[in-house]
């Protein structure tokens, strides 16, 4: 509480100090450990900040408000790599591929591309950017320049699990399932434990009317614990298969199966935004406290 009260009177040199004696005494209390993470992100120390709060996140990885600060330090952090790379080199590719990856990640995909494209233009043969550059087009809504980015990355490394998976899903999502599954099968061998592609193959055999082989890699998929997302579309695509092959029992579980896992997944955005805007409201209050 020492330290608490010296970070609200900004001095966080002796904030630090007297949060560094109480972890003395209680090494292993993340709240104690957040505290000093929060101390040193306002001392604008984000990588001390950031050891601190990886500590507390380890102890209590379900903690909004340390997740919080976290966040904060580590986007701290890169942002600073980012910015003495610029200083460093501000035409590199290296900083048209980060730039990429920051546009993309805000969902400003053309503006990602571009960048995306002009780090391919200095780095032509670099592995990945083709497929960075094709994830870019197919989120755009162009799959045929996002399906000829992977093929480029092929080219590149005839090995690459990514530009196989990759081709081969956006090949079977435009219902170019003869084209798509054998990069999906040529993935699937070289990284078995790829539930996407699994699950990607299974839909593709289903569309080709192999369906004992769509039911063996769906549930491949599903026993491979993927995201949430692609479980219940794993499931869902399982019970049409069944159906498709009269097998009514196996259909309805998988459907049973998916509609509990989409009610779970909607009772979990529920308290995600709930808690988004809860600690919006702590952070309003704060400021409004802080100004009086």
């Amino acid at each position: 509480f020492l330290g608490i009260a010296y970070y609200k009177l900004d001095d966080y040199k002796k904030a630090h100090e007297a949060f560094g004696r109480a972890l003395k005494l209680n090494p292993k209390d993340p709240k104690i450990l957040m505290w000093l993470g929060i101390s040193e992100l306002a001392a604008s120390h984000p990588e001390a900040a950031a050891r601190a709060l990886d500590k507390a996140a380890e102890i209590a990885p379900r903690d909004v408000d340390i997740l919080y600060h976290r966040g904060r330090a580590h986007l701290l952090v890169s942002q600073g790599s980012y910015e003495n790379m610029y200083k460093a080199d501000p035409h590199s590719w290296r900083v048209h591929e980060v730039l990429g990856q920051a546009y993309a990640q805000s969902e400003r995909h053309g503006q990602a591309i571009a960048e995306y494209e002009q780090a391919i233009a200095q780095m032509p043969q670099e592995p990945g950017l083709h497929v960075e550059l094709g994830n870019e087009y197919w989120d755009a809504g162009q799959p045929e320049k996002a399906e000829a980015a992977y093929v480029d990355e092929l080219k590149i490394d005839p090995r690459s699990v990514m530009a196989l998976y990759k081709l081969g899903s956006l090949r079977v999502e435009h219902a170019k399932a003869n084209d798509g599954v054998p990069f999906l099968e040529e993935a699937l061998r070289l990284a078995p434990d790829l539930a996407d592609a699994a699950y990607y193959l299974g839909k593709g055999q289903a569309q080709l009317g192999e369906e004992q082989k769509a039911v063996g890699n769906l549930n491949h998929a599903i026993d491979l614990h993927p995201s949430q997302d692609t479980l219940q579309r794993a499931y869902y695509q399982l019970a049409m298969v069944y159906r498709r092959i009269h097998n009514m029992e196996q259909s309805k579980a998988a459907l049973a199966n998916f509609e509990k896992l989409k009610q779970a997944s909607d009772a979990q955005q529920r308290q995600r935004f709930e808690e988004r805007l809860k600690q919006h409201q702590q952070q309003s209050a704060q400021g409004d406290a802080t100004e009086q």
